[in-house]
């Protein structure tokens, strides 16, 4: 006797699962790439241009930008170069006039080490003596105002006892006038010598520079552009005011230079 089977189960269907899922994977990829293929022929060299000069523009704007921020920063230097240049050149003559004291033999020294004269010299400097129980004049000061005029090239002037004569007097405010050396000689007045004399101290110097620009020099040897005035002082601070007897002469430097 034959055996038969059963009627559907002699023969299993075949499940193509995995082949079917094979299929379906390379046709999803297959549809990417052609969506790929597709928007990078019709737009992606569109965004890559629009993108590529947007990145051109903001470069070339930062260049730009930072090649006027350093044009600018020269520009600001060589400004400030220049004026650094041009007050060098304007102080260069009034820098070389000057002064120095020396207590050795009482004297100050107004000194022009350029190669051109100043002219309307004019200083205030106080005569200091030593105290004791006859002092005279009052609290040892005595204040001398003095045009000097002009002053050489390459010179000096030497204001001591031995080369102008010191002399003072008792203080009136009202008749404090400057003394101009041209005109040497004493006013009316009990006028004397200046008994152990200790030193001489700058108080105020003004001049005029080659230019015509007034400069004024103090008694820290400050120069200070424009001319600041010199005169007695005012006040309780009144001393007994001094007076030359003979003029000041300038005598020659043996060192000067270009100012």
């Amino acid at each position: 006797m034959t055996s038969e089977e059963p009627e559907g189960l002699g023969e299993r269907p075949v499940v193509h699962r995995h082949q079917g899922g094979h299929v379906g994977d390379n046709e999803d990829q297959m549809r990417r790439r052609e969506s790929v293929q597709r928007w990078w022929e019709r737009d992606n060299w569109a965004q890559i241009g629009t993108v590529a000069a947007v990145l051109v523009g903001a470069g070339t704007l930062l260049f730009t930008g930072i090649a006027t921020l350093f044009q600018a920063m020269v520009a600001d230097d060589q400004l400030e170069q220049s004026r650094r240049t041009s007050e060098q050149q304007e102080r260069e003559q009034a820098a070389l006039v000057s002064y120095w004291t020396s207590d050795r033999e009482s004297a100050l020294h107004i000194m022009n080490r350029s190669l051109d004269p100043v002219h309307d010299v004019e200083l205030a400097f106080a005569a200091l003596t030593k105290q004791d129980a006859t002092q005279q004049p009052p609290r040892g000061r005595v204040t001398f105002v003095v045009k000097l005029g002009s002053l050489p090239p390459c010179s000096e002037v030497v204001i001591s006892e031995q080369t102008v004569g010191l002399r003072w007097q008792s203080a009136v405010p009202r008749q404090l006038r400057a003394q101009h050396p041209v005109r040497p000689g004493l006013p009316r007045g009990d006028w004397r010598k200046l008994n152990r004399l200790q030193r001489l101290e700058l108080l105020d110097m003004d001049f005029v520079d080659r230019d015509g620009a007034g400069w004024s020099r103090d008694g820290d040897s400050q120069l200070e552009d424009g001319r600041q005035g010199v005169g007695y002082p005012v006040g309780g601070n009144v001393a007994s005011p001094g007076r030359f007897v003979r003029s000041p002469q300038a005598e020659p430097l043996d060192m000067c230079r270009e100012g």
